[in-house]
This record gives structure tokens, C-alpha cells and sequence, in this order.
């Protein structure tokens, strides 16, 4: 349009591999005002927040122009190792189990999560092989719906979607989730609610998947490019995929509600940032969203979140963001920056959200140990406060801590000569003067 014609004759033109501006040549000086408030126009009218680029020759340098499929160091290879002689991939995931082993001692499992006589243990769906999805053609997946035995059609129930569905599903997992959503409807404190266990699609036969049998196609074990592409892309295809291929098929069956309030997705790692984005782009369908160890760093763009939330306009989502300080570090970012960056932004741009910070690794650990507070401020009660939350003297070293910087100086004042003559001369003011 007009738009782009202008930043045309000021020497932008759109980059072939992103669409967006990119500068040719320097516009003149006095012009620069006009042209800036004119690409900012031309970014708006597309729908896209209005982001400054830079010029093509240093974001070419910088392989800032390339695919992700075509970076050379990426999650899938040896991107993960330090090129500068850090730790290896390996020594990197050795060292986050242990970390994850160790918070097992600090953060034990909910009593919600454990099994409890009386309670209905609900149903499951099971669609294995599941391979009906549009959005993403020429992919299989399973996935699970759990429906709580109390549900009967007379009221809509609430949905909680959960990304990695099988990690959160597993009986003897971290978070067992379907005992932890059984006891809170049994005890009252949460809506029926339906639970959806998603697994990111498999491509059968495709060279990048994991094979229990390499010569066997049809027995591919895991696709974690395709993860990425579904879970780590910042755009609204995920949420479509909810919304076109997930939801009309459980509809069929269960009558859900339409309110975004009482409609939940949770992920983790990856699994965050689609579930961040499928409320972010659709939060007239999903108003609620839980992230434990979100990968909110440079893999596909997730990083440049915190930066779109401040600029745009609020919307009308509920957010809560689990890290630790022992999460991922690597090539594409720190996760526990990542992480405070968007709960800064959040704060920022005025969003009711939560970020739990504690001592855990990446995983889901910590979050088994609150997973029930989780659902509860989602669904329920946004006063809960967590065991451990930023600004929160919580921890017994820091307790110690603090009671020493607050005597020592007593201290020092005491065990010096001068101060305890001046003390006694103080004291014996005060006597000589009482009497």
C-alpha cells in the first residue's frame, strides 16, 4: 500500500525471508523522523507490533535473516554445547538431573497428588496414533482426555489443556495430574473440569525422528524438530490447532464452556511457550495460562516476547511463570532470565501473573510440589501465596543472613573499648540524673 511505497523511496524494502523492512540505504537525515513514524504506520496496518529493524547488512551478518531449520547451531545438534569451552551437551543435562534429584529432598510431592480412598478416579479417553490434524498435516500424536466422575452435560465443564500431555498424565510422574484434579473436585475447591493430554506430532518415516527400529518408520519414538516447529513458534498456529483439530473432536462428546476464564493451557519447557501463545493470540478462547520452566530464549523468537508484551496492548489473560535458579543455561539463553524478563513485562504492562522462583532445575520438581496452589490461583484464587516467590525472605540462609546484618553492628559497637566507656558514661548520666 501507500505505506510501503513510502519506506520504498526512503530505501527499505521487506526482507525475502521474514517480510519484514529492511534498510537498503541510510534515508537522509532530515527525513528520518518521517520515515520512522512511517514504518511504524506500515507494521501497524499489517498487524504487526511496530519493531525497529536494523540494516540488512548486519542482520545479515549476524544470521539474524536465516530459518531456523537452516541455523547451524540449533537445540537438535551440538548447538547445546558450550562453543567456548563450557560444558557438553551431555555434561549440561548430567548436571541438570542431579540438580533435579537433589530438589526432590526440598520439594516433595503434594498431598493432593497422592491417592485417597473414596475419591472418583474419572475415565480416560485414549486417541492413539491420533493422525486428523490439519494444521499440522502428515503427523500422528496421542493424546488422552480425562473426565471426572462427577461430569454429567447438565453445566459446561472447565478445560485445562496440558502440552507434553504425557509427562503430566504419568501416574508415578512429578505432577499427576488427573489425582491432583480428582481430590481438588472431590474436595470442592475446583469446577468439574476436563482435563486434554496433547503429545507433539510425530512425521512417520521423516529422517530427524527417534526410532526404537531405525528400519521400522511406523515405530518412531519421538519427533523433536516437529516439537519445536508446533511448541516453540511464536505465532497463532498452535492456538488454531487447539481450536481446529483438538477441540471440535472432544466438543463432539463433552460439553465445554466458552468462558476464556475457565480455560486453562499448561506447558512446560517448550511446552510454555505454546501454551503462552496459544492464550496470547486466542485469549478470547484460553484466559489461562501456567509455564514451568518456560524456554522464553532464542529458538524460535520466544525471546523477543517480553518486549511485544510491553508494547501491545493489555489482553485479557491470567499468567503464571515457574523457573529456578539451577534452570537451563545454554547457547540460545538463560532460562531464568528468560523467565524474569516476562514476568517483568507482565508487571510492566499491568497483568494479573505470578512468578514461583525457587532452587529447582529443569523439570518439573518443583512444580509437582505446588502443582494444586497452581490450579487454584489459575481457576480460583489469585491471593494464593506461594512458598517461594521473588522478594520473599522464604529460605532459612537468608534468614540467618539477614538476622547477622542487623546485630553485627550491635555487636561491633559493644565489643569496642570506646563504645562500652561511652556506654557506661551514658548510663551513669542517666542514674546520677534519676536521682
Amino acid at each position: 500500500g501507500q505505506g510501503c511505497e513510502a519506506l520504498s523511496r526512503r530505501g527499505w524494502a521487506p526482507h525475502a525471508s521474514c517480510g519484514l523492512p529492511v534498510r537498503r540505504t541510510a534515508p537522509p537525515a532530515s527525513r528520518t523522523g518521517i520515515h520512522m513514524r512511517c514504518l511504524a504506520r506500515c507494521l501497524l496496518l499489517s498487524g504487526l507490533p511496530p519493531l525497529w529493524a536494523m540494516d540488512y547488512e548486519t542482520y545479515h551478518s549476524l544470521g539474524l535473516d536465516a530459518r531456523f531449520e537452516d541455523k547451524p547451531r540449533t537445540k537438535h545438534d551440538s548447538g547445546m554445547t558450550n562453543i567456548n569451552g563450557g560444558l557438553t551437551r551431555a555434561q549440561m543435562w548430567g548436571r541438570n538431573f542431579a540438580a533435579e534429584e537433589a530438589a526432590r529432598h526440598k520439594y516433595p510431592l503434594a498431598a493432593a497428588a497422592q491417592p485417597r480412598q473414596g475419591v472418583p478416579s474419572g475415565r480416560y479417553l485414549e486417541h492413539k496414533a491420533w493422525n486428523g490434524s490439519s494444521v499440522y498435516p502428515g503427523t500422528r500424536r496421542d493424546w488422552w482426555v480425562w473426565v471426572p466422575g462427577q461430569y454429567t452435560r447438565d453445566a459446561p465443564a472447565s478445560l485445562l489443556v496440558f502440552n507434553d500431555g504425557g509427562g503430566f498424565l504419568n501416574p508415578a510422574g512429578h505432577i499427576r495430574a488427573t489425582l491432583v484434579l480428582a481430590n481438588l473436585i472431590a474436595d470442592g475447591a475446583l469446577d468439574i473440569t476436563i482435563a486434554v493430554f496433547l503429545s507433539p506430532g510425530i512425521r512417520q518415516g521423516h529422517p530427524d525422528c527417534a526410532y526404537d527400529d531405525p528400519k521400522d518408520p511406523q515405530r518412531a519414538t519421538s519427533d523433536d524438530p516437529q516439537r519445536s516447529l508446533e511448541y516453540d513458534t511464536v505465532s497463532d498456529t498452535y492456538s488454531r490447532f487447539l481450536l481446529v483439530d483438538i477441540l471440535p473432536v472432544l466438543e463432539s462428546e463433552f460439553r465445554i464452556t466458552q468462558d476464556p476464564a475457565r480455560r486453562a493451557v499448561v506447558g512446560t519447557s517448550s511446552g510454555a511457550v505454546g501454551a503462552f501463545c496459544a492464550a496470547w493470540y486466542r485469549p478470547d478462547s484460553f484466559g489461562l495460562v501456567a509455564t514451568i520452566s518456560g524456554s522464553f530464549v532464542n529458538i524460535r523468537g520466544a525471546h523477543n516476547l517480553p518486549w511485544v508484551i510491553r508494547n501491545t496492548k493489555r489482553k485479557p489473560i491470567k499468567v503464571l511463570l515457574m523457573s529456578g535458579e539451577h534452570d537451563m543455561d545454554n547457547n540460545h539463553g538463560s532460562w531464568p532470565l528468560g523467565n524474569r524478563a516476562m514476568a517483568a513485562a507482565l508487571a510492566y504492562a499491568g497483568y494479573e501473573h505470578r512468578l514461583v522462583f525457587g532452587t529447582g532445575a529443569h523439570g518439573m520438581t518443583h512444580a509437582g510440589s505446588v502443582f494444586p496452589s497452581v490450579l487454584l490461583w489459575l481457576f480460583k484464587d489469585s491471593s494464593i501465596r506461594f512458598e517461594e516467590e521473588p522478594g520473599q525472605w522464604h529460605d532459612p540462609r537468608r534468614l540467618l543472613i539477614l538476622a547477622v546484618l542487623l546485630t553485627y553492628p550491635v555487636f561491633c559497637m559493644l565489643s569496642c573499648p570506646v563504645s562500652r566507656r561511652w556506654v557506661g558514661r551514658c548510663g551513669r548520666s542517666r542514674h546520677h540524673k534519676a536521682t
